[in-house]
């Protein structure tokens, strides 16, 4: 097994025994790794993904040369493992025997959703895209379905994010990916919590959506004016916006505005309207109905409206809290700002607003797992992060390795600590590979807590 400086020597152990009857996983030969293949796979980048879904390329406000350059730059900034000091094999085999024992004796300690609790709140992801169907509005609505509390959290169109088989891209980008998924599981591996659905809507549909209910008032600080200056939303306390001015109105931002301005425009709307819907069930599909020609959800009408109905009860006690995502701005060169997400305050406002969809078993903890595709199979890394997400854990979009072509799979932890090789067992468990898949890196971490570089072992199935 390759690696720095000579394997330490072996040290003699007791092994318990695990339960009579319990079934391990088989061992297999390992790939080993070394420092300098681990430093690449972590610092590079893939160019493009090996088969996007319908990816953003024309119309973006980020160039993708810009994004590539900051994405390379956080990997450099937050290095992962620089150098990996792989343990030697006599030892790792003894301690992986030990944290197998370990994981198979407390199933229930590590990250889960076997068990959980039911939850109490729903979430939906809302996107109002604009010209060239880049999302100018982004909100995650979280609902109480025990209580009249609700929130949301307004995401920046600018935001940076990862997004499984695509890359990073804007998050209003996201909006014209075909899978409407997609943008969900990007913004929950972001903020590490369940997304149930995300619904779509351009323009056209926003404008129906008012409409359906007569208009929605509004205060208008200043006038808001079109591409070719023309007023079309004039300033006045108390407006009563129909849906063509109030879409506009939502998706106006001035030459001196940030981008949590037009936030805050497309919060004055969104709150309006959801205090003058109707109460009556049928009524509010109906009208959630409307702008179905121009729109995609992931759940039916019916779905949509109970969603809507509690929120909207939620809007008329005063009881709805909408928030900025907490962001920090990155440099790439662009005129137009870009964002990346301030962590530590964001889980702050996830504990605070969204604690009951964070996944169960996580206990705060938001165990992320980078993955690679080391084979250049499409797909590969949706499978693993599928298996991943469902044992409760975050997954980090690592795109391709380097290099393809290996053979088996390797799940990399950063020390020899029983605390990171049982989670490595835990990891390897979730993926359905032995843990001899699991090899030890000598130095620290900031990125993720372990890194998987997928090989030709790995089953994309259940």
């Amino acid at each position: 097994m390759s690696g720095s400086g000579s394997a330490p020597a072996a040290r003699e152990v007791s092994i318990p025994l695990p339960p009579p009857g319990t079934v391990l996983l088989a061992e297999r030969p390992t790939e080993p790794i070394d420092r300098q293949e681990l430093a690449s796979l972590i610092e590079s980048a893939p160019a493009a993904p090996a088969e996007p879904p319908t990816a953003p390329a024309q119309g973006s406000r980020m160039s993708r040369k810009a994004l590539r350059a900051q994405a390379a730059a956080e990997r450099r900034r937050n290095a992962l493992w620089g150098s990996a000091k792989i343990a030697g094999p006599v030892v790792l085999a003894v301690l992986l025997i030990i944290a197998l024992v370990a994981v198979l004796g407390s199933r229930g300690s590590g990250p889960t959703t076997d068990g959980a609790v039911a939850r109490t709140q729903q979430t939906m992801l809302l996107q109002v895209s604009g010209p060239g169907s880049v999302a100018t509005a982004n909100v995650l609505l979280g609902r109480s379905t025990t209580s009249a509390s609700a929130a949301g959290v307004l995401i920046p169109s600018d935001l940076v994010t990862d997004v499984p088989s695509v890359g990073a891209v804007p998050f209003g980008e996201t909006a014209r990916i075909a899978d409407p998924t997609s943008a969900g599981n990007a913004l929950s591996d972001q903020l590490g919590v369940i997304v149930d659905a995300t619904w779509r809507v351009n323009a056209d549909g926003l404008a129906a959506l008012v409409d359906a209910v007569g208009g929605v008032s509004i205060s208008v600080a200043s006038d808001i004016a079109d591409a070719k200056g023309a007023v079309v939303v004039a300033a006045g306390p108390d407006q009563l916006l129909d849906g063509r001015s109030a879409a506009a109105y939502a998706a106006f931002r001035g030459a001196r505005d940030q981008e949590q301005t037009r936030a805050a425009r497309f919060s004055d709307v969104l709150t309006a309207w959801l205090k003058a819907l109707p109460t009556d069930p049928a009524q509010l599909e109906k009208i959630v109905q409307a702008p179905s020609r121009s729109g995609t959800s992931t759940w039916s009408a019916a779905q949509v409206a109970g969603f809507f109905a509690g929120a909207a009860a939620s809007a008329r006690a005063d009881d709805l809290l909408l928030t900025n995502l907490p962001v920090k701005v990155i440099d790439t060169g662009s005129a137009t700002p870009s964002f990346r997400l301030d962590r530590e305050a964001a889980n702050a406002l996830v504990a605070q607003a969204f604690s009951d969809s964070v996944p169960q078993g996580r206990s705060g903890a938001n165990v992320r797992v980078l993955v690679q595709n080391g084979v250049g199979t499409p797909g590969l890394g949706d499978a693993a992060r599928s298996k991943l997400v469902k044992a409760g854990y975050v997954f980090v979009n690592g795109g391709n390795a380097a290099k393809f072509g290996r053979a088996t799979t390797t799940v990399v932890v950063p020390d020899e600590t029983s605390a990171s090789l049982r989670r490595g067992a835990e990891v390897a468990q979730s993926l359905g590979l032995p843990t001899s898949a699991v090899q030890v890196s000598g130095q620290g971490q900031s990125v993720a807590d372990l890194v998987v570089i997928l090989g030709k072992d790995f089953s994309a199935g259940s």
